[in-house]
């Protein structure tokens, strides 16, 4: 999970035993890397800082108006120059109830910073927004309206991180299966990364133990990254934390 309220899975000593082992550490996209962050905060606004969200029904903009301001002092007034995904990720944060949310991949960054590992990107902050930048941005701002509808979001959050906590990925990935955005464009979101990455990981593991750590989404399905090691001929077993 890129967001959570318990940090205890870093404590466990399955987890701490196979990152100490890892020669690499390997993540979506480093957040400790400054290169990064300021090309993320780049490309997080609209082109021209439009405000894109003047046209929403007014029930609408309220709805999200509201919330934003409620939740970070600035309403869409301000905030409405900011691309759909960005404002996604900070509504999503919104609904945790932890007051400081805990980053398990800023923890992992921290960790080989301080232990000198190396960090591989397995892909680009141009590439991971241009992936929301093909979705219709219609969609994207309703699917913002409907998480904030009757707490829908939040609902759906405190599920998947219960999901998570319990390890289930097959339990994670039929929940994932019931949200319109991964049945619409789940190739874009999911597969067609995990098949980018699995020459990239197969590279680096004939170097030594790799400590990878991408988004529990990718795991579980046909087109998972665990299944798409298993039929290079890898065999993936779950670490006992």
């Amino acid at each position: 999970m890129h967001i959570l309220c318990d940090q205890s899975i870093v404590e466990k000593s399955g987890f701490q035993e196979a990152l100490s082992q890892s020669k690499h550490l390997v993540m979506e996209l480093n957040p400790a890397n400054p290169a990064i962050i300021q090309e993320m905060q780049q490309l997080a606004v609209n082109s021209g800082f439009e405000n894109i969200y003047t046209n929403l029904p007014e029930e609408d903009y309220n709805l999200l108006d509201t919330y934003l301001s409620g939740k970070f002092g600035a309403g869409l007034a301000q905030m409405g120059i900011l691309k759909p995904f960005t404002l996604t990720s900070m509504v999503t944060m919104g609904f945790l109830e932890c007051e400081v949310p805990f980053s398990l991949e800023t923890y992992l960054a921290g960790f080989a910073t301080e232990k000198e590992m190396p960090v591989i990107d397995l892909e680009t902050a141009a590439f991971q927004v241009g992936i929301f930048d093909n979705i219709p941005l219609d969609f994207q701002i309703q699917e913002i309206i409907r998480s904030l509808k009757d707490e829908t979001g939040k609902k759906e959050l405190d599920q998947m991180m219960e999901i998570y906590g319990s390890g289930d990925l097959e339990r994670l990935y039929g929940f994932m299966k019931t949200s319109d955005l991964m049945n619409k464009y789940q190739a874009e979101i999911l597969d067609n990364r995990n098949r980018t990455w699995i020459p990239t990981l197969e590279e680096l593991f004939k170097q030594g133990a790799s400590f990878v750590a991408v988004g529990a989404g990718h795991l579980p399905g046909e087109l998972g990254v665990i299944a798409l090691l298993q039929q290079k001929g890898y065999s993936v077993e779950a670490v006992a934390l």
